[in-house]
């Protein structure tokens, strides 16, 4: 009978040691920061959607507080005051507590859906396609 090279201790070594880096990869992502940057980086709509969706509600406040600032800048030529209000209430809006889950989420809900339907009656639909993490990302300062 031939002995694997690899067996016993050492072998249940190595299958541990494969489970621990698996379980590190699988884990790691759910709790590896996510700032805007990297968002952008991500190859797809549906990925950033889902990196959104893991994201802790510090990370979804601050994601969308870059996304609106970043747009108001660069659009800031052409946008009158009552955009420039919404979008200044946006950002307000965007706080850890209303993209937590629990207590003050239909709160939340309820505030978001206003936001919406002012936003619906300032902005073009164009407009509200790239305020929203499918439209391009927007570099820092531009």
């Amino acid at each position: 009978m031939t002995r694997s090279p690899v067996s016993g201790p050492v072998l249940a070594l190595a299958v541990f040691g494969m489970v621990c880096s698996v379980s590190l990869a699988v884990f790691g992502q759910a709790k590896q920061k996510i700032d805007y940057e990297t968002f952008c980086k991500l190859p797809d709509v549906q990925s950033r959607r889902s990196a959104f969706v893991a994201a802790t509600p510090e990370e979804k406040a601050e994601l969308m507080r870059t996304r609106v600032e970043r747009w108001r800048e660069a659009n800031k030529a052409r946008l009158n005051p009552k955009q420039v209000e919404l979008l200044d209430d946006m950002r307000s809006f965007a706080t850890p507590a209303n993209y937590a889950t629990g207590a003050g989420a239909d709160d939340a809900r309820v505030k978001f859906g206003a936001l919406e339907a002012r936003l619906v009656g300032l902005f073009t639909v164009a407009d509200i396609q790239e305020l929203q993490f499918g439209g391009p990302c927007l570099p820092k300062g531009k």
